[in-house]
């Protein structure tokens, strides 16, 4: 496979295909005076890879804390997820500057930007289709940038679309606690993660959420 040079954590993606795509990052968190932004690489099976891409979102300062997401469908479809925010002077949490998207189908260029949330943070993506993909992000703001509280909302990437749909929240769950996604190839979700904070739920309990995009439900397991 050719020479990629990156710093550990480095989001990568593999398909049923032996393709690959990973996204690093221009700029550093927290320091220097070049604004992060995503550096997108993909490799076909044989081990060629293209030039590195830089993914422009919005206008993001210098020294800005990001967090990226990528994820590779069988039929070649790239999405990328960066979520940006801007680290406080003094001890506080941090602003956040907003979750953004970039879809590139095979043989066609990178999307146009899209701001799929503008308080999103820590994104996870996955592929569950031959084109299709779906996200999953904490949301703790409002637009106004009042806090809204642990939230986790999900979106997702159509078979031919270039735009993520509009995110819903995911019932039953709480960030920032660590959640995971799985998918598979006919678009059935599975989220497991903490529950909302209830009498009736153990300190130990986690809960699944499933679902097929538009339909949810939720059960709790003992752990």
């Amino acid at each position: 496979m050719g020479r990629w040079n990156s710093t550990g954590g480095t989001p990568f993606a593999l398909n049923d295909r032996g393709e690959f795509a990973a996204a690093d990052m221009v700029g550093r968190s927290e320091e220097g005076t070049v604004p992060p932004a995503p550096l997108v690489r993909i490799c076909n099976a044989a081990g060629r890879c293209s030039r590195p891409h830089e993914l422009r979102f919005g206008h993001i300062p210098a020294k800005a804390d990001e967090n990226n997401a990528i994820t590779l469908s069988d039929d070649g479809t790239v999405t990328v997820l960066a979520s940006f925010s801007k680290l406080p002077e003094h001890p506080a949490a941090n602003t956040p500057l907003g979750l953004w998207a970039a879809v590139r189908r095979p043989g066609k260029r990178w999307s146009a930007p899209q701001e799929l949330s503008r308080a999103g943070e820590e994104p996870l993506a996955v592929a569950d289709g031959e084109g299709s993909a779906m996200v999953l992000f904490d949301h703790f703001w409002t637009p106004d940038l009042r806090f809204l509280g642990n939230q986790l909302e999900i979106s997702s990437l159509s078979a031919s679309g270039t735009h993520l749909a509009r995110p819903t929240v995911v019932r039953g769950l709480e960030a920032p606690e660590p959640s995971t996604l799985v998918a598979n190839a006919s678009g059935d979700y599975l989220i497991v993660g903490k529950p909302r904070h209830s009498e009736s739920a153990g300190e130990e309990s986690i809960v699944a959420v499933s679902g097929r995009r538009s339909e949810e439900h939720t059960s709790e397991l003992q752990s």
